[in-house]
């Protein structure tokens, strides 16, 4: 993922770019030149912008509406509350204040993912056995491994360092050359497989690890984790049926739904 920060104060930006970093692996693109960060938009993609509306930067309502055309999630900052009303003003989607908390940078991220899951038409199944859908078209791996460890990000809701996955894909298996090579060819499946159905945006690799895009795709476990009692019918009692690493996420999905005061007959999840 790639967040835009345009503002004139670097000491801000380096903040909110750390926080991004830390909470989700999002790599920032940095300006505190109007006409540079819209340049960069046109041509680069970018899946959330940051801009600052203090009174030191001036000519913003110019760069939102055309940055507008590029249906690009926008959230306003500034270290004054009163500037939240320019978002309303300037039809944007977020305000957070300076200085940045990660709690709220963390609210923004979930509403913009709410945001990008609807626009994507990328569909993650988790209730039952794994798939992935585009546009209603299901997703074909041809390296299992691969498929499992996009599965894993998926199930961690984000990043998965390399370690944890080859504990996780070859457990009975060291920690070795071997194993690491095993692990960058099923890195290099995944790329594959999802530039051929145009929905590379949902994961990304990097030294060390990797992650999905959660903002990019609608996920049914997501969903119920988010708000349990509304998606409770969701739920079929089972999770990733094709893993074994899977059964753990699957006792904490019933023990959630056993602490929702519902009249819903759960017996199923027990069958």
């Amino acid at each position: 993922m790639i967040a835009l920060i345009c503002d004139s104060d670097i000491t801000d930006v380096n903040d909110l770019s750390d926080i991004l970093f830390k909470l989700k692996q999002i790599e920032t693109k940095k300006f505190n030149d109007y006409n540079e960060c819209l340049t960069y938009i046109e041509y680069n993609p970018v899946d959330m912008i940051f801009l600052s509306v203090s009174r030191e930067d001036v000519g913003y309502q110019s760069l939102i509406r055309k940055m507008k055309a590029y249906n690009i999630p926008i959230c306003l900052t500034s270290a004054e509350e009163e500037d939240c009303i320019k978002v309303f003003e300037c039809d944007c989607d977020r305000f957070l204040q300076k200085p940045y908390s990660a709690s709220a940078v963390i609210r923004c991220l979930k509403y913009f993912d709410q945001i990008g899951a609807k626009r994507s038409g990328i569909i993650i199944r988790t209730f039952g056995r794994f798939e992935v859908f585009a546009s209603g078209t299901p997703v074909i791996f041809h390296n299992a491994k691969a498929k499992e460890l996009l599965a894993l990000c998926v199930d961690k809701r984000g990043a998965i360092s390399c370690a944890e996955a080859i504990d996780k894909l070859w457990p009975s298996r060291a920690f070795d050359d071997k194993t690491k090579r095993l692990y960058r060819k099923a890195i290099a499946s995944i790329h594959s497989t999802l530039d051929k159905y145009n929905i590379s945006n949902i994961f990304q690799s990097y030294r060390g690890g990797c992650t999905v895009n959660t903002g990019a795709f609608e996920c049914d476990y997501y969903s119920f984790i988010d708000d349990p009692k509304t998606n409770l019918y969701t739920l079929n009692g089972k999770y990733m049926s094709d893993f074994d690493w899977a059964e753990f996420t699957l006792a904490n999905i019933i023990r959630i739904a056993e602490a929702v005061n519902t009249s819903k007959d759960l017996s199923f999840l027990y069958e």
